[in-house]
């Protein structure tokens, strides 16, 4: 039978103090084992482990109702739990590290040129955040020597590609609302970001391969509009201008077709 513990003696031997454990209580995280007739709380051994959890998560900047969910899915036993916590605190220092390269692209970007469209800046943040998904998309629909190439190349070059292609488009942005999608400052600038996009996936890309992707299911990271780096109107002015550019150098995509 495990040893009963009062709430003082728990609080001491866990080094939380019983402001803590009642505040826990109170959240329905960390129960104590057993309540007197009188209210006594009592813990057990037992106990310990939830309470490092708690702990643990909150460490790991989880909120109480976060954590709370967190209990819930977690595993009994102590190696599962460490493993369970142990997968949790590796996602956490991805996503820590996804935010520290976003904000680290984002500021390089705006040393070059301060006045960025805002949502230039979100475009860039926003794929930052979501490369994996968009990655692991690509490696299942894009032909194996483009992956290929382009992982091959994406740890080195990643940051000067995020760089030239935020500034092309806002460069692009700034064309656009003065001039029609053929003029010829536009198309040097459609120019520069598809020569872009093929350095960026290597001689194995052709842009005519784009066509098998129609109809497919795109994940949501790469849909939304609210996350594009144009208005709807500008949208509709740059794939106007890029299938423009496309044409002349006698690339027409499947379902662009007069």
């Amino acid at each position: 039978m495990n040893k009963r513990m009062s709430i003082g003696e728990f609080a001491k031997t866990a080094g939380v103090s019983e402001r803590a454990l009642r505040f826990y209580e109170q959240k329905d995280l960390l129960k104590p084992s057993y309540v007197s007739e009188s209210g006594r709380r009592y813990y057990e051994d037992r106990d310990f482990l939830p309470l490092q959890s708690i702990i643990a998560f909150k460490y790991l900047g989880f909120s109480l109702e976060e954590i709370k969910e967190l209990m819930q899915q977690q595993p009994s036993g102590v190696r599962e739990s460490l493993a369970y916590q142990k997968d949790l605190m590796l996602q956490k220092r991805d996503h820590m590290n996804r935010i520290l390269k976003a904000m680290d692209q984002t500021m390089a970007v705006l040393d070059t040129e301060p006045a960025f469209d805002p949502k230039i800046c979100a475009f860039l943040i926003h794929n930052i955040m979501n490369e994996k998904e968009q990655l692991d998309w690509m490696k299942e629909h894009f032909p194996r020597s483009v992956v290929d190439y382009f992982m091959d190349h994406y740890e080195e070059k990643e940051a000067e590609w995020s760089l030239a292609s935020t500034r092309i488009l806002q460069q692009m942005k700034l064309l656009l609302q003065e001039y029609p999608p053929e003029a010829d400052m536009v198309q040097q600038k459609v120019a520069e970001f598809l020569t872009l996009v093929e350095d960026m996936f290597g001689e194995g890309f052709s842009w005519n391969d784009l066509a098998k992707l129609e109809g497919l299911d795109l994940p949501e990271s790469m849909t939304s509009p609210l996350l594009s780096p144009f208005t709807p109107e500008e949208e509709q002015q740059f794939a106007k201008a890029a299938d423009h550019y496309l044409r002349s150098k006698g690339v027409v995509l499947h379902g662009n077709e007069e």
